[in-house]
């Protein structure tokens, strides 16, 4: 791996930083087209590809494997599953959509430029339901009534792509507790 890591390396320096230009629902992100182009030509250069495929397990999971080449045949692969919360085609692949952009970045050490000058504000408390501990308790669906933290982060991240996925597709805009919960879950998983 030595040549895939000095390779990768002197890429990682050239990195841009992929820019928050699509909306989702209630904050922007990175698409996958922006943050190919932050790191392709980097990549290149240096002798790296990305790779990624869709993979599953028997038990319903389905994930993306990610692999980081060397033009040497060196490599790193990773796989990541998680619980679908649909499993129709159209659920699928946006789960698909959304793993490979997070496999993508966590591949290359990236993360999205800060567009929206959140990072730079001193940290607020959010309105949102809080037990006793300080825990954001869900308001609906699947996981009503539990805290985050005793839902596994794949299965939260995956519900999130759901519900996203879904008001994409109705055409309608995230608010109320939904947003709430989709910002809750983000500050939990540090997106």
């Amino acid at each position: 791996m030595k040549e895939l890591s000095a390779a990768f390396i002197k890429a990682w320096s050239e990195f841009g930083e992929p820019k928050r230009v699509a909306q989702g629902y209630g904050y922007k992100y990175a698409p996958m087209d922006e943050v190919i182009k932050a790191t392709k030509p980097a990549l290149a250069k240096h002798g790296l590809a990305v790779m990624q495929f869709p993979v599953s397990e028997d038990n319903g999971f389905v994930g993306i494997e990610t692999v980081l080449l060397h033009e040497s045949g060196e490599k790193i692969s990773r796989e990541f599953y998680v619980q679908p919360a649909k499993n129709d085609p159209q659920s699928l692949g946006s789960l698909f959509t959304y793993l490979r952009r997070y496999g993508y970045m966590a591949v290359c050490q990236l993360a999205p430029e800060d567009d929206d000058g959140q990072s730079a504000m001193p940290a607020q408390k959010p309105a949102q339901k809080l037990d006793h501990t300080g825990d954001y308790v869900i308001q609906f669906g699947k996981f009503k009534g539990m805290k985050l933290s005793d839902v596994m982060d794949n299965d939260l991240a995956s519900y999130v792509e759901y519900i996203e996925g879904q008001a994409k597709k109705d055409n309608k805009p995230i608010n109320g507790k939904v947003a709430e919960f989709i910002k809750a879950v983000e500050d939990h998983l540090g997106v």
